[in-house]
């Protein structure tokens, strides 16, 4: 099974986050994303863009397509093909967000915030309520994550191999136990176990080209590839 995340996968993901958007009441709901290690929300969910700095929005209609804007100097990784095609790069994001709620005709009703407790800013959301005063803008958070809560097929097989890489190398850690030896020679074994991730690479599909350095722990790389950040 190839347990990289394709255009099916976003198709499913779309469709269980509109139809609880529908049960809502939403027009829309626009959706925060940072490179922040604690405050990076759910960019990569809906886009599989990788966020490194600088922060995005997603504007997602619940009948039109979606749009995604990016900070002009932000840095990601972003699919081939992309999930969103209408990919936007700009100095100001709830700005262009708002230029596309015009576009496709939102201007009234309920538009849901995501990342709206940890991750949106304050200016971002007073903006856009100043923009439109018929729209009733609402901290959704809580509807995106009971979508995320229920895992697809997908999703299961890519936590089972994260953990399976993870157990590899909490083993190698604990074979490399033994008195006398400092914190970096016990960590040694579950490094070795993750610079031979990426060696293995070619033989497990879903994997990218390339990864960033072969000193980052077997976790790390494994949740990189899943998506499971």
């Amino acid at each position: 099974m190839n347990l990289r995340a394709d255009l099916a996968e976003r198709d499913v993901r779309y469709d269980r986050l509109r139809a609880s958007m529908a049960k809502a009441g939403f027009e829309a709901i626009i959706v925060a994303g940072s490179g922040g290690q604690f405050t990076r929300g759910y960019i990569r969910y809906l886009a599989d863009a990788h966020v490194w700095a600088g922060n995005g929005l997603i504007l997602l209609p619940l009948d039109s397509d979606p749009m995604y804007v990016q900070l002009s100097a932000a840095s990601s990784g972003v699919p081939d093909p992309l999930w969103i095609e209408d990919y936007r790069r700009s100095p100001s994001l709830q700005r262009t967000v708002g230029e596309a709620m015009t576009e496709k005709g939102i201007t009234k009703g309920k538009v849901g915030f995501v990342g709206y407790n940890n991750v949106m800013t304050m200016q971002q959301g007073a903006e856009l309520a100043e923009a439109f005063p018929n729209i009733d803008f609402v901290n959704a958070d809580m509807l995106m994550d009971k979508v995320r809560a229920i895992k697809s097929q997908l999703e299961l097989a890519q936590l089972r191999d994260v953990w399976k890489v993870s157990v590899e190398a909490l083993d190698n850690f604990a074979k490399n136990l033994q008195p006398g030896i400092s914190q970096r020679e016990a960590a040694a074994g579950a490094e070795r176990q993750g610079a031979a991730v990426p060696r293995a690479a070619a033989a497990r599909p879903g994997w990218p080209r390339a990864v960033d350095t072969p000193r980052c722990s077997a976790f790390f790389l494994e949740c990189r590839r899943t998506q499971v950040w």
